[in-house]
């Protein structure tokens, strides 16, 4: 794509009094107007764990339910590293993706590469796998992937009862549900639940866990018992959470 086309694009979604996908485009001067307006400029840098990114930390992880939350400087990379810590965590080394999702499509396989991961997949349907067919996978898996929403297929997202049905599957496996929601918040309205009773959060009901979520900034390149739980992921900064039926991240 040209400079050219680049711009007249970007001026036009600026234009937009609506958007469907993705944040209105700011300026390097928005940007720094929105920080001079809320952000305590006087302050310290953030310097090993504390000041703004520890905010940040705090903030999203009260958004989001969990106990605590970690900053990541990329999407992708808060990707790798649930995904790693659910196959060390499980022993199994197969994660549970859909063919047009984030991982396979846009992170170019680096689970494998990085980790030496493989992956299963679940359906090849437009759409997230559901619950019957997490329950039918051939192999034990350690994680998992919800993709909120299914970009690739036509920005797909499931029901609530859907997620929270295939959320207890993959509980049900012995497999962490991991919710790839780099678009979360724009998801809620769908889902008509907060992030923070998402059924693949870690606090859906679970036999033990130290909760997590893993939170990035910048671009990534996202059933319950009684009471239905929460979805995950994204917002002023990506939050890619992962939750676990067992020892989430």
């Amino acid at each position: 794509m040209s400079h050219n086309t680049r711009q007249r694009r970007l001026a036009a979604l600026r234009a937009c009094d609506r958007i469907l996908s993705g944040i209105r485009p700011t300026t390097m001067r928005d940007r720094l107007a929105d920080m001079d307006a809320g952000g305590d400029l006087d302050d310290q840098p953030d310097f090993y764990g504390d000041g703004p990114v520890e905010t940040l930390e705090e903030r999203v992880a009260e958004l989001l339910g969990t106990e605590a939350a970690v900053f990541f400087p990329t999407g992708t990379m808060a990707q790798q590293v649930a995904l790693r810590s659910g196959a060390d965590r499980s022993g199994h080394p197969t994660v549970a993706l859909h063919p047009l999702g984030h991982l396979e499509v846009d992170e170019r396989h680096a689970y494998a590469h990085l980790s030496g991961l493989r992956s299963t997949w679940p359906t090849t349907a437009p759409r997230n796998p559901t619950a019957e067919e997490i329950i039918a996978l051939a192999e034990p898996v350690s994680t998992v992937v919800i993709e909120l929403p299914l970009r690739d297929a036509g920005f797909v997202r499931p029901s609530w009862d859907e997620l929270a049905a295939a959320s207890a599957a993959a509980r049900a496996i012995g497999a962490r549900p991991h919710s790839d929601g780099a678009r979360i918040w724009e998801s809620t309205p769908h889902l008509a639940h907060t992030p923070a009773r998402s059924p693949t959060s870690p606090t859906a009901p679970t036999s033990r866990s130290t909760r997590r979520s893993a939170v990035s900034a910048g671009r990534r390149s996202r059933a319950p018992s009684s009471s239905p739980p929460t979805p995950a992921s994204g917002g002023a900064a990506t939050a890619a959470r992962c939750s676990s039926s067992g020892q989430p991240l």
